[in-house]
């Protein structure tokens, strides 16, 4: 019994989706190719077309229109580069966010003194 991948896109899990995935992906929609995305991130062009290749199985669609030079989006790959940027700008200024938290939070000092000086500071 064969199973459609559209329709068990429909039923995954956002667990199955790697956000390291799209990364990647923009970067090849970028590029317009795996060689050139690969060079910027740091890894294989074999690595970055696995990723690619997965991330469109678990969506159950071509993004990319492969043979074309330099590589040319589907209307699926469109959408997801778009929802894919979205979703790396909302991470960033979570991330951002955060990082402004922390600065701003009060850190407690504790100060330990001696019954002599205790005295001295006393506030009524």
């Amino acid at each position: 019994m064969s199973t459609n991948p559209i329709t068990e896109s429909r039923n995954m899990n956002l667990q199955d989706l790697q956000p390291s995935a799209f990364l990647t992906f923009i970067k090849v929609a970028e590029r317009g190719s795996f060689t050139s995305a690969s060079k910027e991130l740091g890894v294989s062009q074999s690595a970055v077309s696995q990723t690619v290749e997965k991330l469109e199985e678990k969506l159950g669609r071509p993004l990319l229109e492969r043979g074309s030079r330099p590589l040319v989006l589907t209307g699926a790959g469109r959408e997801v580069l778009r929802c894919a940027r979205r979703f790396v700008e909302e991470a960033r200024l979570m991330q951002n966010s955060l990082n402004l938290q922390e600065n701003r939070e009060v850190k407690s000092l504790r100060i330990g003194l001696s019954e002599v000086v205790d005295g001295f500071f006393r506030i009524s």
